[in-house]
């Protein structure tokens, strides 16, 4: 009988910490984000993935992009189109497969278009790589680029030497809003990257973003974009809940 009052009295604790958790988070308040994407995502918009060059060009010059950002093994920075196999880092630049081309080469079709750049090597220095890359290719913090991946450690390593530019979420970023929401102290979390860039389900089809979720992150003033899709089911979901983009494989 003791052991079941103690118990009790222990989750009776744990229940109204977790109460008190949630109503000090739901009383925070957050500013609008100001900067370009935050105005061209006032609307809903649809970013393409493109599945080749040719997919590109074909595109209308002003259409949004997501592009999946790799660097070389002797630090070239390029695009590769083949979204199964995405990094190059093993190859140098000059032993690119056709499907990839050099990022400077891709820059001129990037003008007047909103893009994610998806940065998917995880490897020493990729920070002050990208900063070299932005920095050599006059890409200004004020221009339309979203700057994600799904690498914690990329996301923040870029973040704390280039804090002006736009950042989208990291997956570990994505995990700890559905943990706390499965504890029901979402609203105590406050979202760090400045859009909420994830998929709509996880690798066994499941699904990672909820109403819930997104929900939060509006009322911190996040933009979310859902993506990659390419099932109408799943773009139907993803427009179903609210996202402010969707990202679409093309």
């Amino acid at each position: 009988m003791r052991l079941f009052i103690i118990s009790l009295s222990v989750l009776f604790v744990v229940a109204f910490s977790l109460v008190i958790v949630r109503f000090w988070g739901s009383a925070q308040t957050y500013s609008p984000y100001q900067h370009p994407v935050a105005d061209f995502l006032s609307q809903p918009r649809q970013f393409i993935q493109p599945q080749s060059l040719d997919s590109l060009h074909a595109l209308p010059a002003d259409q949004a992009l997501f592009l999946n950002l790799t660097v070389s093994k002797n630090a070239v920075f390029g695009v590769n189109f083949d979204s199964k196999k995405p990094s190059l880092h093993e190859f140098e630049d000059s032993k690119w497969p056709a499907t990839a081309i050099k990022f400077s080469d891709l820059l001129p079709q990037l003008k007047n278009r909103c893009v994610i750049l998806n940065i998917v090597d995880n490897v020493g220095g990729i920070h002050t790589h990208v900063q070299k890359m932005l920095g050599d290719h006059q890409i200004k913090e004020s221009e339309c680029f979203i700057l994600t991946s799904e690498t914690e450690s990329v996301v923040k390593a870029t973040k704390e030497i280039l804090p002006r530019y736009v950042y989208g979420s990291a997956k570990a970023e994505i995990m700890t809003m559905i943990a706390m929401q499965s504890m029901f102290i979402l609203p105590a979390f406050k979202i760090r990257s400045d859009v909420l860039v994830a998929p709509l389900r996880n690798i066994h089809g499941q699904m990672i973003l909820n109403e819930g979720l997104i929900e939060e992150a509006h009322h911190q003033f996040k933009k979310v974009i859902i993506g990659p899709l390419q099932e109408p089911t799943d773009i139907e979901m993803a427009q179903s809940l609210k996202a402010d983009g969707v990202i679409l494989s093309r």
